[in-house]
C-alpha cells in the first residue's frame, strides 16, 4: 500500500510546508512523466528577436489585435 493510500487522501500540511525548492526539483527530475516547465522560453525568443536571429522551428510570431471589440459596420 502506498503512502497516499494509507493517508486516505488526507494532506500532511507539515510535510507540504517543509518541502523545499530543492525537494521539488528532485521530485520533478525523478518523475519521467513530468513535462519540462518551459521557463526561460519567452526570454530566449525575445533574445533571438533582439539579436536578429531566426526563430526556432515551429515558433511563429502572432500579430496582436488592436482591439477585441467589433467596430460598427
Amino acid at each position: 500500500m502506498t503512502d497516499l493510500q494509507q493517508r486516505k487522501g488526507r494532506i500532511d500540511l507539515a510535510r507540504v510546508l517543509a518541502t523545499t525548492d530543492d525537494d521539488i526539483a528532485r521530485q520533478i527530475a525523478e518523475d519521467q512523466d513530468t513535462a519540462p516547465d518551459g521557463s526561460g522560453a519567452l526570454e530566449e525568443i525575445a533574445g533571438r528577436l533582439e539579436a536578429g536571429e531566426p526563430l526556432p522551428p515551429g515558433v511563429r510570431l502572432v500579430k496582436p489585435q488592436k482591439s477585441l471589440k467589433k467596430e460598427p459596420a
